[in-house]
């Protein structure tokens, strides 16, 4: 390999590290968001507030439904109704 090769090897594996770091720190705001708009003795949340949040925060429809969607197949949040979420 020559050392260019080797240069963009090291730029992809940081590349790779900030978008790893970049999705984290989405799911902890969409979940920082959850806790924070989470209501009454139930703890349930209007998916559509989150959204809203999100969007506040810069982050856009698609990237929440995506991070909803897999926080709930890992059994973090689960939908108790359409359009209401609750942490498990």
């Amino acid at each position: 390999m020559s050392e260019f090769d080797d240069l963009m090897k090291i730029q992809n594996q940081i590349r790779q590290g900030l978008l790893r770091e970049q999705k984290e720190n989405i799911t902890l705001t969409i979940m920082s968001i959850i806790s924070e708009l989470t209501s009454g003795p139930n703890g349930i949340v209007q998916l559509e507030s989150i959204i809203i949040e999100a969007s506040n925060r810069g982050i856009g429809e698609e990237e929440v439904m995506k991070n909803i969607n897999q926080l709930k197949r890992d059994r973090v949040i689960y939908e108790t109704s359409p359009g209401f979420l609750k942490k498990t």
